[in-house]
């Protein structure tokens, strides 16, 4: 039996603690990741709005770029799309009749987010939803959803 204990989140294999980089590795890390000149905009842009930690970095966009090309992903769901750096990475790997379903509660986000999708060249493949993402997605489970953008 494991008893549940202060040690318990150095074992614990659900523990999401970041991996350690120094500044060396990490340079190297950014340095042979490839980001497009659109997501470097708008990095850029994101990091001087209030909330700017919530975008993912330029690596793990790549990972989302590569995970959706790889798995030849036609639609994807993102649940809290902010100023749109990841949907726009996704977007990217989408074939040209995919599409992406984007979530979030912020109009603000989505008027960023619209014009680097526009600025991608993907806007014709996000389907926007602004609102609650669970009932969101629990019109989408339903049937109820027509995925037609309003």
């Amino acid at each position: 039996h494991h008893r549940r204990g202060e040690d318990e989140e150095e074992s614990d294999p659900w523990n999401k603690t970041p991996i350690a980089m120094d500044a060396r590795l990490y340079a190297y890390l950014l340095k042979h990741t490839r980001e497009p000149e659109v997501l470097r905009a708008l990095r850029v842009e994101t990091a001087a709005l209030r909330g700017s930690q919530m975008q993912v970095p330029p690596e793990q966009g790549a990972l989302l770029f590569t995970l959706c090309a790889m798995l030849r992903a036609t639609h994807v769901v993102e649940i809290g799309t902010f100023t749109g750096y990841s949907s726009v990475a996704m977007a990217l790997a989408l074939p040209h009749d995919g599409t992406l379903t984007a979530c979030d509660v912020s109009e603000p986000s989505f008027e960023v987010a619209r014009a680097y999708w526009e600025r991608a060249g993907v806007r014709g493949k996000i389907v926007e939803r602004l609102g609650d993402a669970q009932a969101t997605l629990d019109a989408m489970l339903a049937g109820d959803d027509d995925d037609d953008g309003d």
